[in-house]
């Protein structure tokens, strides 16, 4: 083999006269290794980063503290939902001028059996008896709707949800109770059975209403109805301060 060229150093000939071209001793490296070379230290530093970054977040939430939705997903429904109140109002006010007319008409099932000698007679309702019955509906149907809207709002409080549409509970409420004084018609020949019906079997059918109206559980709807009779026993008792400080 012959010696190297000066003017070529990686040029070598041999006895023959041709030259050939020697390896490097130190090869260049590729533009593609040089890339991968100066990525690679950036890519361990962004996952060091990003992992810094997590344990940061992670160390910052309060595992102790309550967890909140911003969505509201975990919100429990409203006691009443989002609802028009105007078809509520009308079958309230039908049902509630269904006792009325019945009052002026003088039904016979209105009126408390009387006991007699003979058995138990009912009744025929005179003129001053059918108007006060008249009166006394239209008196006790505003103090139902409120005593049933309190003990709705008395169990939105015990169970810690929201109220939702108030005009639709409201509505509702009264719907509700025009529906339940229907009862008042179901003729009973037994003085006190039919007394026991007008007094307690108002407010228990109005709870049992409320059920599919206000998609409530039967415990729920106890609770409801408990509190109902709670705000009417209030309301009376407030009424009758007024009338006796009015009277004094």
């Amino acid at each position: 083999m012959g010696a190297a060229d000066p003017r070529h150093p990686n040029e070598a000939s041999d006895d023959s006269g041709e030259y050939r071209i020697a390896p490097d001793e130190t090869p260049s490296a590729t533009p593609a290794a040089k890339a991968k070379a100066e990525a690679k230290p950036a890519d361990e530093t962004s996952i060091i980063v990003a992992r810094r970054r997590s344990l940061v977040d992670d160390d910052s939430v309060d595992e102790d503290a309550p967890a909140t939705d911003d969505d509201g997903d975990d919100l429990p429904p409203p006691i009443s939902a989002e609802a028009n109140p105007k078809p509520w109002l009308v079958a309230g006010g039908a049902a509630l001028g269904f006792v009325l007319l019945a009052w002026l008409a003088g039904v016979d099932s209105l009126a408390i059996p009387i006991p007699t000698s003979t058995g138990t007679v009912v009744p025929e309702l005179e003129l001053g008896d059918r108007i006060g019955g008249f009166i006394r509906t239209l008196v006790f149907f505003p103090l139902a709707t409120l005593a049933a809207a309190f003990g709705m709002l008395g169990l939105a409080f015990i169970d810690q949800r929201p109220v939702g549409d108030v005009g639709a509970l409201f509505a509702k409420c009264g719907a509700v109770v025009a529906f339940a004084l229907v009862l008042w018609l179901v003729p009973i020949d037994i003085r006190f059975v039919k007394q026991v019906v007008n007094t307690l079997g108002v407010p228990l059918v109005a709870g049992a209403i409320a059920v599919p109206v206000f998609r409530l559980t039967p415990r729920d709807a106890a609770v409801a109805t408990g509190l109902a009779l709670l705000g009417m026993a209030l309301l009376v008792l407030g009424s009758l301060t007024v009338v006796w400080a009015v009277g004094r």
